[in-house]
């Protein structure tokens, strides 16, 4: 099954950009938070885990909502976390 979400368009903004997508459900613009696994100590990817585990777990109108998270390739290169 296909992921809902698919990638639109790139905003630059002062220090760094920002990749968003578009559900195809809601139509919802969500922000994608990638990880370059592989550039990663294993402390860190200890810390992409845990911040996926906490912030699957908070609700609260003043956190952004995690959407899901998921692996890009085989390989596992990258970790994506959608956030709305």
């Amino acid at each position: 099954m296909r992921a809902p979400f698919t990638a639109l368009l790139f905003v630059i903004t002062v220090s760094y950009p920002v990749p968003q997508a578009l559900c195809k459900k809601s139509l919802e613009m969500v922000a994608l938070k990638v990880y370059h696994m592989q550039n990663l100590c294993e402390l860190n990817h200890y810390q992409v885990f845990r911040e996926i585990r906490v912030h699957s777990s908070l609700q609260h109108q003043h956190i952004i909502h995690l959407i899901a998270a998921f692996e890009v390739s085989s390989s596992a290169a990258e970790a994506v976390l959608v956030e709305a």
